[in-house]
């Protein structure tokens, strides 16, 4: 594909519109905008990842694709794909951001304190 037709389609599309996309009640929308920003941020230039990751933060995007890739439930394959396609992205929007490693960091020092003393808690009734 020459770069000048790359060049135009990639002008059309806007960041909101993907990111838009990704909230969509369908998991085949989901997982197209998926691979579509996907392919945006790892084969275009680093300023365009940088914006994807800012967006990412700004419209809640990645605080939604943790909760999914930690804990959606399920066997079907669609499913399966959403969580891995889930995974995927919180992985691009925090590698080499960090504004959002740090949110990540504080979501899940948060997660884990409140975690451990139930944990504790259930390990020590079973043990006595």
């Amino acid at each position: 594909m020459p770069i000048i037709f790359k060049r135009k389609l990639c002008g059309e599309i806007r960041d909101e519109n993907v990111l838009s996309f990704l909230q969509h009640p369908s998991l085949a929308v989901v997982k197209g905008a998926g691979l579509v920003m996907r392919a945006v941020i790892e084969e275009g230039d680093g300023e365009v990842a940088a914006r994807m990751q800012n967006l990412a933060l700004a419209e809640g995007a990645l605080p939604c694709h943790l909760l999914t890739a930690l804990f959606i439930q399920g066997t079907d394959g669609r499913v399966l794909t959403h969580r891995q396609l889930s995974r995927h992205l919180v992985g691009l929007w925090v590698t080499g951001h960090p504004t959002a490693m740090d949110l990540l960091k504080r979501i899940m020092v948060k997660s884990i304190n409140l975690l451990v003393p139930e944990l504790l808690f259930n390990f020590s009734a079973h043990c006595i």
